[in-house]
């Protein structure tokens, strides 16, 4: 069983074109034969687009309902195949965010894919706390929410990361730039984000990019990032780091940078 998630632009440092890097990302597949399963996700175009060129057989996820695959629906994800159906109670799970359900949705397909048995499923649904540096939540301090998202190095898991929040999100970005374009950011900063705040060695290509459409200020490094978060956060506010970036230029990797922010949070 193989599974992909979702493509968006990263690593384009290192890979020629977005074409490439999505031909590199596909080889997952390639030693699937008829008995093997392909999992892809209908909502991402680029790979479900790939559904008809695959040797295996094709299982998917996505938001809206199907009759063969998995979906959400309200709070449940339910799964259905060849005539049968489940339901996957979301009421008690831990994960936040949009990306933690479709990542949700993924491992059902897989699972079930294997025999694995309803219950099992649900209680690691369940119990599963989240990955750390992913969208984790750090502490509440004076009605403000801070998240440790540095796993989020380039834009699509940073879109993913600000369609989670309904709150105003001052976002904390920056570190190195890996060639990609920053606009699918444009939207969701226009609608999310109340404060900009950058950092790092791309932070001027970021602020040329999405500095127009929020109030935007440019800092040197992580520490002066959060002292800015929090002298100007409100009650209700999300202080969001998602650097949209790797970290090589300030830090060893984006699990260092992430303990950073965490200690610097706690510290203040």
């Amino acid at each position: 069983v193989a599974v992909l998630l979702n493509l968006s632009e990263d690593h384009l440092d290192r890979y020629a074109s977005f074409v490439e890097y999505c031909a590199a990302k596909a080889r997952i597949f390639a030693a699937q034969t008829s008995s093997d399963i392909a999992i892809l996700n209908r909502d991402d175009a680029p790979v479900w687009e790939m559904r008809n060129r695959l040797n295996s057989r094709v299982l998917s996820f996505g938001f809206a309902e199907v009759g063969e695959g998995v979906f959400a629906a309200g709070d449940e994800i339910i799964w259905r195949d060849s005539g049968a159906e489940e339901r996957f109670s979301l009421a008690n799970v831990k994960l936040h965010g949009i990306h933690n359900l479709e990542n949700m949705m993924a491992a059902v397909v897989a699972t079930k894919a294997i025999g694995v048995a309803h219950d099992s499923i649900e209680m690691v649904l369940n119990r599963f706390p989240g990955l750390e540096h992913r969208l984790e939540f750090v502490r509440d301090k004076d009605g403000v929410a801070y998240y440790n998202d540095s796993k989020g190095t380039n834009v699509g898991a940073v879109v993913k990361s600000l369609e989670s929040f309904a709150a105003p999100v001052i976002l904390l970005a920056g570190g190195v730039d890996k060639g990609g374009c920053y606009a699918p950011l444009e939207r969701q900063v226009e609608k999310k984000v109340r404060r900009l705040v950058l950092f790092g060695a791309a932070k001027e290509i970021i602020a040329r990019a999405l500095g127009g459409l929020t109030d935007t200020v440019i800092v040197e490094d992580l520490p002066a990032a959060v002292a800015d978060a929090a002298a100007h956060s409100r009650p209700g506010d999300v202080v969001l780091l998602s650097p949209a970036c790797s970290s090589f230029d300030q830090f060893k990797n984006y699990a260092e940078r992430g303990r950073a922010f965490k200690t610097l949070v706690q510290n203040l």
